[in-house]
């Protein structure tokens, strides 16, 4: 578990948002295939969720963009180790920052 934990904070001290069509310096690009946005072949490898809510992501190994995943009431604070290529629209967390 130590392990993981200090992997895990590396990634987030190295973390940076996804580039392409950032919003702000505290959120994602919704409904953008971060494929493509960030700099080919790329997706997310983790995701942190800054407010409580739903996720709706697209995970990396979906060939298509409709086929989605529902996390209900992730806590605010919550780093998900996760692989997505695209955050949902329909979310209803706050402050989500890609992890690449």
């Amino acid at each position: 578990m130590a392990s993981f934990l200090r992997d895990t904070n590396q990634q987030a001290l190295t973390a940076k948002v996804a580039t392409g069509a950032v919003l702000s310096a505290t959120t994602v690009p919704i409904n953008v295939d971060l494929t493509s946005s960030a700099g080919g072949s790329q997706y997310a490898g983790g995701v942190y969720v800054g407010g409580t809510g739903n996720l709706v992501v697209v995970m990396a190994g979906e060939s298509s963009l409709v086929n989605t995943i529902t996390f209900n009431n992730v806590p605010s604070g919550m780093f998900l180790p996760i692989q997505v290529k695209m955050i949902s629209s329909t979310s209803t967390c706050s402050n989500i920052i890609c992890l690449f």
